[in-house]
């Protein structure tokens, strides 16, 4: 799968994350190109967020959230699915918040859009620096708007 990817732009045939990549795109990329673009999704940071979620999910809180949530994985040693799947239901119930409160804005900040794989293999895909790096520039982006 990852040979046939690379007529389509995507290369990840050496990446060391290859198998959970591919897992984590393949029921929402049912063509070659659809799991393209689901790829380059995580692998590319946002350059700029879709303007109608960013409205819905950077309200509020969100970036309060966002900068708690990016504190816990600057604490924590989370490298895998359920490291990350543990640190978002730890916040949700130290928080008291519904999932949604930080699925919104984490799922923006990470992909740029509402849509993709699910939170917890993004950001064991891209691991606790880029998820942090991409979740400061998500709260930049929050307090300048």
């Amino acid at each position: 799968m990852a040979k046939l990817l690379v007529d389509f732009g995507v290369d990840i045939r050496e990446y060391d994350k290859k198998d959970l990549i591919l897992n984590a795109t393949k029921e929402r990329g049912k063509t070659l190109v659809e799991l393209a673009e689901q790829i380059n999704l995580i692998l590319n940071a946002p350059t700029a967020y879709n303007e109608k979620n960013a409205k819905k999910a950077f309200k509020g809180d969100a970036s309060d959230i966002l900068k708690e949530f990016s504190e816990m994985l600057q604490e924590s040693t989370a490298n895998s699915v359920s490291d990350y799947h543990v640190l978002i239901e730890k916040i949700v119930a130290d928080k008291e918040i519904g999932f949604g409160k930080i699925g919104m804005p984490l799922r923006v900040s990470l992909l740029g859009s509402m849509t993709g794989s699910g939170l917890d293999e993004i950001m064991a895909i891209i691991g606790t620096d880029e998820t942090i790096k991409r979740i400061k520039k998500a709260m930049e982006f929050i307090n300048a708007n």
